[in-house]
């Protein structure tokens, strides 16, 4: 029992990794491909968006569903959050940054 425990706790820990290894490689791939216009369509309206000389940094936020938790015998809700922030060279419009805040 206790391997069958080990072995499914080890799967889960992998699949997690591999979802974020793959959405690391794909925003990777995205580096000076991904347009601003291509943007909006696939995530949206960002949440904000900055104009500088040369860069456009827009922001795009999302709130997964409620997350309980149990700490000494009480359960605590919260909500999961993630900012994912793009630079666009403004002259191409592509994508030239970006980072995930979880």
């Amino acid at each position: 029992m206790r391997r069958l425990l080990l072995l499914l706790a080890a799967l889960l820990l992998a699949a997690g990794c591999a979802t974020t290894n793959g959405f690391e490689s794909a925003m990777n791939n995205h580096i000076g491909h991904l347009t601003y216009d291509e943007a909006l369509v696939k995530w949206g309206p960002p949440a904000a968006k900055a104009d500088g000389d040369r860069v456009t940094v827009a922001r795009w936020e999302k709130t997964s569903g409620a997350v309980t938790s149990f700490s000494q015998g009480y359960a605590v809700s919260s909500r999961q959050s993630s900012v994912l922030t793009v630079t666009f060279d403004k002259a191409t419009k592509r994508m030239t940054a970006w980072t995930l805040e979880e």
